[in-house]
C-alpha cells in the first residue's frame, strides 16, 4: 500500500487535534478500505476513491447501482452504460459532506449526438481537509493537503432496442501532502432494457487501468470489480426491486474476524454457513417506491457493510440505507443517507437541471 512506502522513505509526524484525526480517520477509511471497509479487498489496491458514491439516489440504493438508471445522470459513474439519450443536456451535481470538513462532489453534463450515441463528461473531487504537520521533534512544518481528482469521459451507444454498451475513461491525479500520482481507470458497461421497461439488467467492468506516476517507488493496481445488477418493477404496482451482486471477481469475500470469534465465545461457524455467508456478502438488495414519475421513495441493504462494519454488541441500522427524489420538468433533486458504521451515516445530495427544457422556456 502506498503509505508503507511513504513511511519507509520519510519520518513525518502530525500534530493533530480532534478534527484532525477525525479527518485522518476519513482519509484511511475513504481510500484504504473504500465505502465498505473492504474485508479481503481493502488495501490491496490504489485510487479506492473511484469506488465512493458520486450520486445521492445510487447512496440510498446501497452504493451500487448498474442495472436502473430512473434518469439519473450521476449513476453513469458506476455503469456508462446507463447513459441514455434522455439525459440529452442534463446538468448535474452532487455532493456529499463527511465529518470535520472532508468532503467530496461530483459534476456531469451529457449531450446526444444522433448518428453516434451519447456522450457525458463529468469530475469527480474528494477533498480530505488540512492537515498541520510537523518533524519527528514536534517542530510545526506548516499545513498540508490530501486530495484526490477524477475526470470521466463517458460514451454509450444504444446497438438496438433493448441493449446499450457504454465505456468510460476516468484519467486521475492524486496528491497527498508531498506524494503525487496519476493513472487511468476504464469502465466497460452494458445494458439489458426489456420492451416494456420494466424489468432491466446491467453488467460492468470497473476500474480496468494502470497507475502511470507513483507515489513512491512501486506501482499499486486499481480497485478491479466486476458488478452485475437485475431490477424488476412490479406491472401493477408502484414498486421496483434491485439485487447488485459486487466483488463478482473476488469470490472469497468471507472475513472470520477473531473479535466476532471472541464475542461468540469461539464458536466455530460450519462450511455451509460460511459459504452462505460469502455469497451474501457479494449482495445488495433494495427497493423503490415510486407513486409517480415525479416522486420516489428507496431503501437497501447492503450486507457486506453491515457485517463488516457494525459493532458486534451494537450493530444499530448499519448497513441500511434510504432517500427520495422529487423531478420536475426543469430539475430533479435527490437526498440519500448510507449508515457506514456506529459513528453515524452519510448525507449525499443529487441536483439535476435539465438545460433543454429550461432554456426552451426562455
Amino acid at each position: 500500500m502506498q503509505y508503507r512506502a511513504m513511511i519507509k522513505q520519510h519520518t513525518y509526524s502530525i500534530i493533530l487535534t480532534m478534527s484532525d484525526a477525525m479527518r485522518l480517520f476519513i482519509f484511511f477509511i475513504l481510500t484504504g478500505l473504500s465505502t465498505a471497509s473492504l474485508a479481503q479487498v481493502g488495501g490491496s489496491s490504489t485510487y479506492n476513491f473511484l469506488n465512493l458514491t458520486t450520486s445521492a439516489r445510487t447512496a440510498a440504493l446501497g452504493g451500487r447501482m448498474v442495472s436502473s438508471a430512473n434518469g439519473d445522470l450521476s449513476g453513469v459513474w458506476q455503469n456508462p452504460a446507463l447513459l441514455t439519450s434522455e439525459m440529452h443536456q442534463n446538468l448535474v451535481l452532487s455532493y456529499n459532506n463527511l465529518f470535520a470538513g472532508a468532503g467530496y462532489g461530483y459534476a456531469a453534463y451529457a449531450t446526444h449526438l444522433p448518428a453516434w450515441g451519447t456522450i457525458a463528461a463529468g469530475v469527480q473531487y474528494v477533498d480530505y481537509g488540512t492537515f498541520r504537520g510537523a518533524d519527528q521533534l514536534g517542530n510545526l512544518q506548516g499545513d498540508f493537503f490530501a486530495k484526490d481528482f477524477a475526470l470521466c469521459l463517458s460514451f454509450t451507444r444504444q446497438l438496438d432496442s433493448s441493449f446499450y454498451v457504454g465505456i468510460s475513461l476516468k484519467p486521475v491525479l492524486s496528491s497527498y501532502e508531498r506524494y503525487t500520482s496519476a493513472g487511468l481507470a476504464t469502465d466497460i458497461g452494458a445494458v439489458y432494457l426489456s420492451h416494456n421497461g420494466n424489468f432491466s439488467a446491467g453488467l460492468v467492468l470497473r476500474n480496468i487501468g494502470y497507475q502511470f506516476k507513483t507515489y513512491a517507488s512501486t506501482h499499486e493496481p486499481l480497485p478491479f470489480e466486476i458488478i452485475l445488477g437485475l431490477s424488476q418493477k412490479l406491472q401493477y404496482a408502484p414498486f421496483r426491486f434491485s439485487v447488485t451482486l459486487h466483488h463478482l471477481q473476488n469470490f472469497n469475500m468471507y472475513f472470520d474476524s477473531p473479535l466476532d470469534q471472541q464475542a461468540e465465545n469461539n464458536t466455530q461457524k460450519s462450511s455451509g454457513e460460511k459459504f452462505l455467508e460469502n455469497m451474501l456478502r457479494h449482495v445488495i438488495a433494495s427497493v423503490e417506491f415510486l407513486p409517480s414519475k415525479t416522486f420516489y421513495l428507496a431503501t437497501a441493504y447492503n450486507y457486506q457493510r453491515r457485517k463488516e462494519m457494525a459493532l458486534y454488541d451494537a450493530p444499530g441500522t448499519v448497513g441500511f440505507s434510504f432517500g427520495a427524489g422529487i423531478r420536475t420538468q426543469k430539475f430533479s433533486l435527490s437526498y440519500g443517507h448510507a449508515v457506514y458504521h456506529a459513528a453515524g451515516g452519510s448525507d449525499h445530495f443529487s441536483l439535476l437541471v435539465n438545460l433543454g427544457n429550461f432554456i426552451s422556456k426562455h
